[in-house]
């Protein structure tokens, strides 16, 4: 009787065992924010206002640069109250045309593209392409609005990154002046743009809130219902935190590749 009881513990051992490599050989798809991981971005922004100086002589706007003081104080306070870079440039020229009588709406995507320079980061780079040539899922999960990240991977372009390629699809947030169909705002959390590219809708499910990672993990399950584990790489405790809250594992970069491949080692996923 002994002999049988601990026959069956020894199968039953086995058979939890393998049920164990089977979750981790199972499919698992890691997010990661773009600013910060994939590259380092040096935003411009307005407090590198006067460099484009000559840019806007030519355009016969340098009263611009004359008024940079009060400039800069108007869009530090747009950009506490505004999320995205496109969504605070549009809102910033806008608040230009009623306060000072000038239009300026036409260069406001090329301040965007002025203002995003992004450096790859080829290391991280190559971890990420590896997971993904081992069967895994890589996906963009960014903070980014869509005109921001529209400039951003034409600036990666330039760097020879193909995000598309990178990626299995990208997740950015809502982008204030993209037409978005009426049904889709009021009954969906988030819609493809383009091709693999998905925005959330609500404008305000942005990071580090619940509701980022919730609608983020709904694009995932929604493209992977096969996917066991969702692990997210981020560049601030509270996203990393927030991602925990909303079921994937995650990952707080620290601005080093070999510690990255150190925690992508114990999920098994080097």
């Amino acid at each position: 009787m002994e002999k049988i009881s601990l026959l069956v513990m020894l199968m039953c051992c086995i058979a939890l065992r393998a049920m164990d490599d089977g979750n981790n050989n199972g499919k698992t798809v890691v997010t990661v924010e773009l600013d910060g991981v994939v590259s380092n971005q040096q935003e411009v922004g307005l407090t590198d206002f006067a460099s484009m100086g000559k840019y806007f002589s030519l355009l016969r706007h340098a009263w611009l640069l004359t008024r940079f003081s009060e400039l800069k104080e108007d869009f530090s306070k747009i950009e506490a109250d505004t999320h995205g870079m496109g969504n605070r440039f549009h809102t910033f020229v806008g608040q230009i045309r009623t306060k000072h009588k000038v239009d300026l709406s036409k260069y406001t995507s090329d301040l965007v593209k002025r203002s995003t320079k992004p450096i790859p980061n080829p290391e991280v780079i190559a971890l990420l392409r590896k997971i993904r040539e081992r069967g895994d899922v890589v996906m963009g999960a960014t903070d980014m609005d869509w005109e921001h990240f529209e400039a951003y991977r034409d600036k990666m372009d330039d760097h020879q990154v193909d995000l598309n390629d990178l990626f299995g699809g990208i997740v950015v947030t809502r982008f204030n002046y993209l037409e978005v169909e009426s049904n889709k705002q009021e009954e969906a959390l988030w819609t493809e743009v383009e091709k693999e590219v998905y925005m959330i809708i609500n404008p305000n499910s942005v990071k580090p809130t619940d509701d980022f990672f919730k609608v983020a993990g709904e694009v995932v399950r929604h493209y992977h219902p096969d996917a066991q584990r969702l692990i997210h790489i981020d560049t601030t405790a509270e996203n990393v935190a927030a991602a925990r809250r909303n079921d994937f594992k995650s990952i707080l970069f620290t601005g080093s590749a070999d510690d990255l491949k150190k925690q992508f080692h114990g999920f098994s996923i080097d």
